[in-house]
């Protein structure tokens, strides 16, 4: 029997992540990502390590999926406190039909100014390309397309 994917809302403290120098990959000094797991289930992808999944059981990455129901007021507060740089987020994974968080983050995101990098494979993300385009007017909006598997 198929797995079932379980949805699970709770609401973190925090939601940015800083470091201390720009990411090597996309040049991004901030990250922030509304769901914890993954829908699509890409056997590529890094979070599905060890070091860096959020689950004891690697398994469970892409059948709980974690919901910050709070994750674009967390952004604000904390966008409110650091100097203008690029944030790397996005998570345009099936469950945002429903919620709509990556879409409330992008808001943030123009509303204060953040450039944006988003890195994704689904053809959701070109729902919010309203928004891409006004961040892009006012700092820059960055989306780079990973294939399918």
């Amino acid at each position: 029997m198929a797995r079932r994917v379980e949805f699970v809302p709770y609401r973190p403290k925090t939601i940015l992540n800083q470091h201390k120098r720009p990411d090597h990959w996309f040049w991004t000094r901030y990250t922030a990502y509304p769901y914890k797991g993954c829908q699509h289930r890409c056997l590529f992808c890094y979070c599905r390590e060890q070091k860096y999944c959020p689950f004891e059981d690697l398994a469970d990455f892409g059948y709980v999926i974690q919901v910050k129901e709070n994750a674009s007021d967390l952004l604000r507060r904390a966008l409110d406190r650091v100097p203008v740089d690029i944030v790397g987020t996005g998570d345009y994974q099936p469950l945002e039909r429903k919620y709509g968080l990556s879409r409330k983050m992008l808001e943030v995101c123009l509303e204060l100014g953040f450039p944006v990098f988003v890195l994704e494979r689904s053809p959701l993300v070109l729902r919010d390309l309203d928004l891409l385009q006004a961040i892009e007017e006012r700092a820059r909006a960055m989306v780079a397309w990973g294939s399918p598997i």
